[in-house]
């Protein structure tokens, strides 16, 4: 059979139908337009690695893993089974001997690029990450000032606030 059952993955990405298969089926919400499945595709992505980054990292402070021999379990275990199974590739027998090639050596690649952020992470410490809720606060703030009822409440200052005494502040404050 198909590794993907309904007719529109067929014209999907493994990405996007996993993508519409969370919001259409887990979260009972209407279809996604193209560029929202884009989107989700790429968040379910990175989900996906920083989940097997988590049990690099894990197995790293166990065991003495080789971010190659990571990368290879990641591909057996991703490519030919898991994706498999919940329908959103075709099982291992299906593809050629070039696609697994490609896609073991990519699968190697991020297994190299995984180990090397996690010995990054481990050698500077707790103090940099520290500073990610401020980051994530500063983001937050950024996208309300940006939204209609921060706008709105821009316009409801007085006329004298907005054009006489603001920039006057912001003149003597520069001087």
């Amino acid at each position: 059979g198909a590794a993907k059952p309904e007719p529109q993955a067929q014209k999907e990405s493994g990405l996007e139908t996993v993508a519409r298969r969370f919001v259409e089926g887990f979260m009972q919400r209407g279809p996604l337009s193209p560029e929202q499945k884009k989107r989700l595709a790429g968040a379910a992505h990175h989900a996906f690695g920083a989940m097997w980054g988590g049990l690099y990292g894990l197995w790293r402070e166990s065991y003495r893993v080789s971010p190659i021999l990571f990368g290879a379990l990641v591909w057996m275990a991703s490519d030919n089974f898991i994706l498999p199974l919940f329908r959103v590739a075709a099982w291992p027998h299906r593809y050629s001997l070039r696609e697994h090639h490609y896609a073991l050596h990519a699968n190697i690649v991020y297994g190299l690029g995984t180990a090397a952020a996690y010995a990054v992470l481990r050698d500077v410490g707790p103090v940099p990450l520290a500073g990610i809720p401020a980051v994530v606060a500063l983001q937050a703030a950024a996208w309300a000032l940006r939204t209609p009822p921060a706008r709105l409440l821009q316009r409801t200052q007085s006329w004298s606030q907005r054009f006489i005494f603001t920039p006057l502040m912001q003149k003597a404050a520069l001087a």
